[in-house]
């Protein structure tokens, strides 16, 4: 059965890719107004691939931009199936800047790349191209077996770009449907590398905190005071300094602590697991850019975990407040997630390697 299902995929091959580029050539970027009526068409192509697939499909308006929740009928999948929830979103980033694209950014474009053809548009792989992907599955397989495997719900935002906003609102409004769901898939991440297909199975959490030094009762001149009276600007950057140790590890007391709590451990099998994954240092330092000698040993950089340093800080002498920023997630394996997510537990990004597989690859979207 499955291999009859992923016999008419590539004998449908030319159909996904038109369909893929119809969606990426709408210009759906969320964080500026004036395309508002483009996010929206994005919306409504998602929509109406739903529908032709045979899913009832519920538009639900937000304060900003809808999210579309899917469901299979009933009888159209097995009595008992598991209930599978699939995330994903269809707005994306802006274009800008605009001189660095080799083709227009919403004029997708198929060009030859070292590991065969990609596809190079705004959205291509963040997220217009994964959610593409499993809507084509949906759709073979329903062309093939009359059906579906199991229970299946697509829950798709166009406000991710933003920080969803009102994703929760929705969330909590469908939460009965929602809660039914045995597994969630999100395929908003990376692979490891070309032609290794990998399963993300644990995120970085995210803590907000904003704090504000104070030092003198008013702005002192430096020139007279510089030395003599503690500067509220450079007590700032020494706190942040000390958030880690000269290896990357977290500072913070507690931060690693267990059990209810901190970081969970890496564990042998992850660890030999990782170990199987093609990874070069001197590679990985070169395509970001960075000296060799920059690079944290990978035992180190894999399992990296903390509150980044403010990416937005105002200053002045007699006071200085600082925003902590969304951290960056590692590009290679940590640590598996826990099975409940806390403020205070944050789990890591991770990836294991599933069976290789040649597709397409798409650039930075």
């Amino acid at each position: 059965m499955r291999d009859t299902v992923l016999l008419w995929i590539e004998k449908n091959r030319g159909r996904w890719l038109g369909e893929l580029k119809a969606w990426l050539g709408i210009p759906s970027i969320s964080a500026q107004p004036d395309h508002a009526g483009d996010v929206l068409a994005a919306a409504a192509w998602a929509a109406d691939y739903l529908r032709a697939i045979g899913m009832r499909v519920e538009t639900i308006p937000t304060a900003r931009h809808p999210c579309l929740l899917a469901t299979t009928p009933e009888g159209m999948a097995p009595a008992g199936s598991p209930h599978i929830l699939i995330y994903g979103h269809y707005d994306v980033q802006p274009p800008e800047p605009l001189e660095l694209w080799t083709t227009p950014a919403f004029t997708p474009t198929v060009r030859a790349g070292a590991g065969g053809e990609e596809l190079f548009a705004r959205g291509a792989s963040d997220d217009k191209g994964q959610v593409h992907c499993h809507l084509a599955a949906l759709m073979a397989w329903k062309e093939v077996n009359h059906g579906f495997p199991c229970r299946i719900s697509v829950l798709l935002e166009g406000e991710e770009e933003i920080g969803s906003p009102n994703l929760m609102t929705v969330v909590n409004a469908r939460r009965d449907l929602l809660k039914t769901a045995q597994v969630l898939l999100i395929s908003d991440t990376n692979i490891f590398a070309d032609g290794i297909p990998s399963i993300t199975y644990g995120l970085r959490g995210l803590i907000g905190v904003e704090f504000a030094l104070h030092g003198a009762k008013t702005d002192l001149h430096s020139g007279m005071y510089g030395g003599t009276v503690a500067n509220p600007a450079h007590a700032l950057c020494e706190m942040i300094a000390k958030l880690h140790d000269a290896n990357g590890r977290v500072t913070v007391p507690g931060f690693y602590d267990q059990p209810g709590g901190g970081v969970l451990p890496v564990t042998d099998a992850e660890r030999q697991m990782w170990r199987t994954l093609p990874h070069d240092d001197a590679r990985y330092a070169a395509d970001l850019a960075s000296p060799a000698s920059s690079a944290r040993p990978a035992s180190l950089r894999w399992n990296a975990n903390g509150p980044a340093p403010p990416s937005k800080s105002t200053a002045s002498p007699a006071a200085t407040r600082a925003r902590a920023a969304k951290p960056s997630s590692p590009t290679a394996p940590a640590s598996r997630s826990p099975a409940g997510l806390s403020p205070t537990r944050m789990p890591r990004k991770s990836a294991t390697p599933s069976s290789p597989t040649s597709s397409p690859s798409c650039p930075p979207a």
